[in-house]
């Protein structure tokens, strides 16, 4: 369906797919925790490779899931909207 250029069924499927990674997220950054205690080679000792990039993938995850609470506390600021 479009209405106005817009394409609603596009609309429609973005926004369901975006509430599943956000339903997910939250069970996703408590698992990249415990993977991250988990990798710890020690308190003092320099930061595995595992770790780092376990530790990077919990900085996306987190950022990506203030931009999806950004969106949908203010859908205003998407495209098209």
């Amino acid at each position: 369906m479009d209405l106005e250029g817009r394409n609603l069924g596009s609309e429609v499927r973005d926004r369901l797919q975006a509430e599943a990674v956000r339903s997910s997220n939250p069970t996703l950054i408590a698992s990249l925790d415990c993977a991250i205690v988990a990798s710890k080679t020690s308190l003092t000792g320099p930061m595995s490779d595992q770790e780092a990039h376990l530790r990077g993938l919990r900085i996306d995850t987190e950022l990506t899931r203030r931009e999806i609470e950004q969106a949908v506390t203010h859908p205003s600021h998407l495209p098209g909207m």
